[in-house]
């Protein structure tokens, strides 16, 4: 028996890209879900997120660095002097008040590495290397020993995100590593391929101790709905979220764009009033 199951990673807050991948998984009867990180932010997509996901019961949650960045925002462990913590505390204050104690507690529990024993094989399921899930060590573009790091549980197969590329390759030692690319935010480098947008995520049908398949999915969704809804729920950074939609492009850490709509928007004073609240 085929186990078919959807890698879903990087949602960052776009509902509309997500509930478009869910609609495929439906028409390509996918059995099970692996969350792979990243739910929120900096898209407008909060509460709505983790329940779509919750419909269609993930066997796997991984937490990603995004969700660390949210969870320590409403720690209050943030620098109001770094133009990248005011954004990123900016547009967790948004989506803050639609969540409750439960879903704050679910966040913090969700691990950053899993290990799936499922059809006489072992996957392991990271947001980046099992004990680090931020940086760049996982590039397309990064040495094959990062690479390796990835199966230091032994396991068949290594499964991570982060990097918002879909990838296949394989470790030093033959084993497979894939990356469904990125639901919310689609990378690539290349000409020709940046500015095709829609959203990624990928199948894998395993049976009998085999990968049988691996299916790297592209899925186009309505980018005039999560614009819209962006604009209802007034997105802190607007103007940002609606060009990274369109091109791709991000200003996370550039700090000269980020500090001129703080100050024109007043964002500092009014995430100081949501932190000591």
């Amino acid at each position: 028996m085929k186990n078919k199951i959807a890698l879903l990673a990087d949602i960052h807050g776009n509902l509309t890209a997500l509930e478009s991948v869910l609609e495929d998984c439906k028409r390509k009867e996918v059995a099970d879900y692996w969350i792979l990180g990243d739910l929120f932010l900096p898209g407008p997509g909060g509460i709505e997120i983790l329940k779509k996901l919750r419909e269609v019961a993930p066997s796997a949650w991984i937490k990603g660095n995004w969700d660390d960045c949210f969870l320590e925002v409403i720690d209050k462990k943030i620098d109001l002097k770094d133009s990248t913590d005011v954004y990123v505390g900016m547009l967790a204050s948004n989506i803050f008040p639609q969540l409750n104690q439960e879903d704050i507690d679910f966040l913090r529990n969700m691990p950053m590495q899993q290990i799936k024993k499922i059809a006489g094989l072992t996957v392991s399921l990271t947001h980046n290397l099992p004990e680090v899930n931020y940086g760049g060590q996982l590039h397309a573009s990064s040495k094959q020993s990062e690479f390796d790091k990835l199966f230091s549980t032994e396991s068949d197969i290594a499964v991570y995100a982060h990097i918002h590329h879909q990838t296949l390759r394989y470790s030093s030692e033959d084993q497979i590593i894939i990356n469904p690319g990125s639901i919310g935010q689609p990378f690539n480098s290349w000409k020709n391929f940046k500015y095709d947008r829609r959203a990624h995520y990928a199948l894998l049908e395993l049976e009998d101790g085999c990968l049988v398949n691996v299916d790297f999915r592209r899925v186009t969704y309505d980018t005039e709905t999560e614009i819209k809804r962006s604009q209802e729920v007034n997105l802190p950074f607007y103007s940002l979220y609606e060009e990274m939609i369109y091109s791709g492009k991000t200003y996370t850490h550039d700090q000269v764009v980020l500090e001129e709509l703080i100050q024109k928007n007043n964002y500092r004073e009014k995430l100081k009033n949501f932190l000591t609240c």
